[in-house]
């Protein structure tokens, strides 16, 4: 329900709009609680592949990218301050994390080595094999 003060600012917006533009009839919308129609777009929104329910399979390099996580890692101020021009001996905390990822990778896969290297395209592809 509107109150007096709400009724009346709607009747000044309704002076501005053209007369055939305005409803004849009110619109049919069913009067629902909040949680109800939360819980209605939240069932629609899990209908569609979301980067918040899981990684995305490989494919293209824009596939594979996880906006979100990345924007945490980035903003991470050890990681953020690091630069490719620093000297190597300055950047040994993330080396350090880079070889231990590579090792628990490689023991998880069975694989021998992974590359960290931002591949994409042709280069992606050929890399695979």
């Amino acid at each position: 329900m509107h109150t007096g003060l709400q009724r009346k600012k709607l009747g000044r917006l309704k002076n501005l709009i053209p007369k055939d533009l305005l409803r004849k009839n009110d619109p049919n919308i069913p009067d629902l609680p909040e949680p109800v129609i939360v819980r209605h777009f939240t069932k629609l929104s899990r209908m569609n592949y979301a980067i918040d329910i899981g990684p995305y399979p490989l494919g293209s390099c824009t596939m594979k990218y996880n906006p979100k996580y990345m924007e945490r890692l980035a903003n991470n101020k050890n990681i953020s301050l690091l630069h490719d021009i620093l000297p190597e001996e300055n950047c040994q905390g993330i080396l350090e994390l880079l070889y231990k990822l590579e090792e628990y990778l490689c023991e998880i896969t069975g694989m021998n080595k992974f590359l960290f290297n931002l591949l994409q395209g042709l280069t992606e592809s050929l890399q695979e094999f």
